[in-house]
């Protein structure tokens, strides 16, 4: 998200985080080092179910192009197919992500251990190809990898022709508090770039009064290549958390090449722990509009290659941060709630 004003503050343990842990049931885990690492390898938590060379990783061919396709012209709305019911993927199957996936009220994804999910947009077709995850409010998506089966999101291209941007990314939008205003009420705003999605304009809303909401759980999860621009400036990114509130469950969650943010929080109370950012276009993590959440164990990884590419241009420029942190896009502190969340980075 391109921002007038940019912060950040830098709070340790506090009486904020002592008060958000006690209304949550969230632990910061105390330890006996400064960072995301110990020395100790034996207690690397990166071990495993990482990938930093997802390039040159040889993932299997499809096999399932049908469960996961949005662009079937047999559907109700070509471009967009709803989960309405409960659906869980097999982990056996390979399966190919296209159009926009949504996860309507009511309705729940479940993606088990080990599954792999392989994804392209397309701007080229009619209607667009977004390739993209989209959980609206009242929806859960679960996504359930371990240590040594991750689940993993990734580009439909072959070896070494993988790219930031090849496919959208995983949204979830909340009902939890955000500061974000509209012009009419902030407890409905869309995310940017969905409001030009032309077979369904109300996509991706967000926003309410349930700060313990809860949209699923997800862990062990990697998203490769995906940050695809809706439009110029308009960018989805690898996971977008829309006013998540704090029952979602998010940890062990690696972004790599992200044509955008890998992480942004707009609003919301969610938690999260055991975040990996790597080789982002843009911000690494980024939190706005009154994000309130707390997060333990976080590592950012640049490359002087990789970097936002409006950085100097006249208007709507934009620098690729570690952190990036606002409480809303015009600079003030007027509205609320704050953004107030915490990265615990010491014992």
């Amino acid at each position: 998200m391109k921002k007038t004003s940019t912060f950040f503050i830098a709070l340790s343990l506090t009486f904020l985080s002592i008060q958000i842990m006690a209304q949550t049931g969230f632990r910061l885990n105390p330890t006996s080092y400064v960072g995301a690492l110990s020395s100790d390898d034996n207690a690397d938590w990166t071990k495993s179910w990482t990938n930093f060379d997802p390039k040159t990783t040889a993932y299997p061919a499809v096999t399932d192009d049908q469960t996961l396709n949005g662009m079937l012209t047999s559907l109700p709305v070509p471009g967009e197919k709803d989960i309405t019911t409960t659906v869980t993927l097999d982990a056996s199957k390979v399966y190919a992500l296209s159009g926009i996936i949504v996860i309507r009220n009511g309705g729940s994804l479940t993606i088990p251990a080990g599954t792999i999910i392989r994804a392209q947009a397309d701007q080229s077709t009619t209607p667009k190809n977004y390739a993209s995850l989209v959980v609206e409010r009242g929806g859960k998506l679960n996504i359930l990898g371990t240590a040594t089966q991750p689940v993993v999101f990734t580009s439909a291209k072959d070896v070494n022709k993988r790219e930031r941007g090849d496919w959208g990314g995983i949204l979830i939008a909340g009902k939890a508090l955000h500061n974000l205003l509209d012009g009419t009420t902030n407890n409905n705003v869309q995310m940017e770039g969905f409001n030009n999605v032309s077979f369904d304009p109300n996509l991706a809303r967000f926003g309410g009064v349930n700060s313990d909401d809860n949209s699923g759980e997800i862990k062990y999860l990697r998203i490769e290549f995906g940050g695809f621009a809706f439009e110029a400036n308009k960018e989805i990114n690898g996971i977008t958390l829309g006013a998540v509130g704090s029952g979602t469950q998010l940890g062990y969650i690696q972004v790599s090449y992200s044509g955008d943010d890998s992480f942004e929080w707009f609003g919301g109370s969610v938690n999260s722990h055991h975040l990996i950012a790597f080789k982002g276009t843009d911000d690494d993590f980024d939190t706005d509009n009154g994000y309130s959440g707390l997060s333990q164990f976080g590592i950012g990884i640049k490359d002087t290659s990789y970097f936002d590419l409006t950085y100097n241009a006249p208007s709507g420029s934009s620098t690729s941060e570690g952190f990036e942190s606002d409480n809303e896009a015009t600079g003030t502190a007027s509205v609320r709630p704050l953004t107030s969340g915490i990265f615990q980075t010491i014992p």
